[in-house]
């Protein structure tokens, strides 16, 4: 049975009917407020205000490479997590450092941007890409690095060099393994190279960084790797987590750079020495004959756990093919090993004022059986197999 039922057409009526209250006020869930019941946690509340839909952030683990001066107006983001998610909604809007996209779609779990919305945007950022409805609206954080140009496949390889032309102070990244057999690459940029190029663990297979034989300065980088040429540090260069496999060490000059000062950190070069030249004659052969990392090394180049392997061990009497050619200066080393030759420098030319050195081994046994302190490769990169460092990626080839 109902007691003290009624209706009415609005609140004014309801006040205007001046019920009995008394069984509403002070109970402990209402209030009389003029004349009229409101639940205790509503007094002061306006109900006439519009529900706002609910809102729901997620933000996407890992973070994103974007290479400005990559080939292509658009970059992609993989939302692919989010495809049911955002199934019944519409993309709204995306935002980097709070100033939207000039071109912006998504289709099948991949979000496309322009990317020129980026080309002012340096290191670390946050795109912010909204989805709505009528009844709900998400938003997706998703961590981006910009950087001058993503690596991915031996097409943008060999593209690289005509970037660093033109940016070589940028910061350029590897993001996978790449195989270059029988993929051409020329690099003859005179323009020092003065940016960082991180290979991010991954490695290059089967590459050559010349296209002939007689070619002394063109290398990976061209002629210079962070100097002018003239022993002057041009600051800035870095190659570090990257590792060379089978990389073809051919003829005049090295597969680096002819000329090097910077910084290497955590680099495994596997070498395969092709037509070792001497220049026999030269007043300065170092500038000529073949060598694996710099044919002359300057004043505050930096090698820091780095490995250089032969597959095939140097003879004594090659005089050439050495990880380095000529060393200047007061060089830097921690963790420079050889292996597969008797020495780290060209046979004859001895290092002027240099204290640069490297521990050599005949092979990976020797290495072993000599037992070196390797602690500091147990890091990101490197993992210790029975002794003898190998890059985590390589471990299990």
């Amino acid at each position: 049975s109902a007691t003290n039922t009624a209706c009415y057409a609005n609140r004014a009526d309801f006040v205007a009917a001046k019920n009995d209250l008394t069984a509403w006020d002070g109970n402990g869930f209402w209030t009389v407020v003029d004349g009229y019941p409101i639940p205790n946690r509503l007094v002061g509340v306006d109900l006439d205000q519009p529900v706002e839909e609910p809102e729901e952030t997620v933000t996407l683990e890992g973070s994103q490479y974007v290479g400005t001066a990559n080939s292509g107006e658009t970059f992609t983001v993989d939302l692919s997590e989010l495809s049911s998610r955002v199934a019944s909604l519409a993309l709204a809007d995306v935002t980097v450092n709070g100033t939207s996209f000039a071109t912006k779609s998504y289709a099948d779990g991949i979000l496309t941007l322009d990317r020129v919305s980026v080309a002012d945007v340096t290191d670390a950022a946050v795109i912010v890409i909204t989805f709505e409805n009528n009844d709900e609206k998400l938003t997706v954080h998703a961590n981006v690095e910009i950087c001058t140009m993503t690596i991915s496949t031996a097409e943008d390889l060999q593209a690289f060099p005509a970037v660093m032309k033109e940016q070589p102070t940028g910061r350029y990244i590897l993001t996978n393994d790449i195989d270059m057999k029988n993929v051409a690459y020329s690099n003859n940029a005179t323009v020092p190279f003065a940016g960082t190029f991180d290979g991010q663990g991954y490695s290059i297979f089967n590459m050559c960084s010349k296209t002939s034989a007689e070619d002394s300065t063109g290398g990976f980088f061209g002629e210079l790797f962070g100097t002018n040429g003239n022993g002057v540090e041009v600051e800035g260069a870095v190659l570090k987590n990257i590792s060379f496999v089978n990389a073809t060490v051919w003829g005049r000059g090295s597969f680096l750079a002819m000329k090097g000062q910077g910084a290497l950190e955590n680099v495994y070069f596997r070498a395969k020495i092709q037509d070792l030249f001497a220049h026999v004659g030269d007043a300065n052969p170092w500038y000529h004959s073949t060598s694996v990392l710099f044919n002359v090394a300057y004043w505050d180049v930096e090698l820091k756990n780095v490995i250089v392997e032969y597959n095939e061990a140097l003879t004594d009497n090659n005089g050439w093919g050495y990880a380095l050619g000529q060393i200047y200066g007061s060089n830097q080393e921690s963790n420079f090993f050889v292996v597969g030759a008797d020495n780290y420098y060209a046979q004859g030319v001895e290092p002027h004022y240099a204290t640069l050195e490297a521990a050599c081994y005949a092979d990976r046994a020797a290495m072993r059986a000599a037992a070196p302190d390797v602690s500091a490769f147990a890091n990101d990169f490197w993992t210790i197999v029975d002794g003898y460092p190998v890059p985590k990626k390589l471990a299990d080839q």
